[in-house]
């Protein structure tokens, strides 16, 4: 039979679940979302800042994820938002997520329990530096 096997080599995360599940309830959902909430806030409003754009939307509309408009004035093409995302990979190690709306360009951000500011400020910083470079030579 070809492709018998369906699921993952890797059970880690099945293993982990009992602990990861008591943990959560450790903190309690309303610190979960306070936490999660509010690193979204602090980290759009500091990439914001950094690219001297805007966030899209109101902080009222930011569950965990915000989105940041980019400095980019390229028309959208999925060859240049790949590039910018595969050189921020190759360089810094991060994987970011870019879309295009409404004839602008944004990055999504993602707060998460296991984050920290300090990560969404090197985020904002290899994106910066990124986009510093002439776009069509990456």
């Amino acid at each position: 039979m070809k492709f018998n096997w369906f699921g993952t080599i890797d059970f880690s995360g099945w293993f982990s679940a009992p602990e990861s599940l008591e943990y959560r309830k450790s903190l309690g959902d309303d610190a979960i979302y306070e936490y999660n909430h509010n690193l979204a806030l602090l980290a759009a409003n500091y990439i914001a800042d950094l690219l001297n754009t805007q966030v899209l939307g109101s902080p009222s509309q930011v569950g965990f994820m915000s989105n940041v408009e980019l400095p980019i004035n390229e028309p959208y093409s999925f060859d240049l938002q790949f590039k910018i995302e595969q050189h921020i990979l190759k360089e810094y190690g991060l994987r970011l997520k870019l879309f295009h709306f409404k004839d602008k360009w944004y990055i999504r951000l993602s707060a998460q329990l296991n984050l920290c500011f300090e990560d969404f400020k090197l985020a904002g910083k290899a994106l910066k530096r990124t986009l510093e470079l002439n776009l069509n030579e990456l």
